[in-house]
Order: structure tokens, then C-alpha cells, then sequence
């Protein structure tokens, strides 16, 4: 890799300009640098650890949520039930 002689003024102006401190431009490494990108990228997409603990969290949510469900459904259809006995007794049994 070759580095271009670049005086220490035009160095920080650059510098200054992508938001950079002088010595990150002067220790500049591109292989370290694609290594630490790659690094993140698979952090990012391919960690699927966190996906699937992610996706089981919602899925075990989801079922209890519809175990909840089934259970209201269920009380609300005894309650009718039990309103209809209730009023065929008060009616006189017929």
C-alpha cells in the first residue's frame, strides 16, 4: 500500500471536513477497516440468535394470547348457558 505525502495543514482541513480526527486519517489501515465492516455486517444480518429469540418471543405471545382468547370464549358461552337456565327457572320452568 502506498501513502501520499500529504502536508499536516491539508491533512487537517480534510480531516476537519469528514468529521474525522487527523490521526484515524494517518493510521488509516484498509484492510482493518473492510475487516471491521464485514465484522459488522455479520453481527447485524447473520447473528440469528437474536432473530429466533426474537421470532419464539412472539410466537409464544401469540399462543397465549389465543389460549387467553379460547378461555374468554369459553366463559362468555357458559355464562349465556347459565343466563338461560337462570331464565327458564324464573319463567316458571317452561
Amino acid at each position: 500500500m502506498i501513502k501520499a505525502l500529504i502536508d499536516d495543514e491539508t491533512l487537517g482541513k480534510v480531516a476537519e471536513t469528514l468529521k474525522v480526527p487527523v490521526g484515524a486519517i494517518k493510521n488509516f489501515n484498509d484492510k482493518a477497516t473492510v475487516s471491521k465492516i464485514i465484522n459488522a455486517f455479520n453481527d447485524i444480518f447473520y447473528d440469528n440468535t437474536s432473530y429466533l429469540n426474537y421470532k419464539q418471543t412472539i410466537n409464544k405471545s401469540n399462543k397465549y394470547i389465543e389460549m387467553l382468547e379460547g378461555l374468554l370464549n369459553a366463559e362468555q358461552k357458559k355464562n349465556t348457558f347459565l343466563k338461560k337456565i337462570l331464565a327458564h327457572e324464573y319463567d316458571g320452568g317452561e
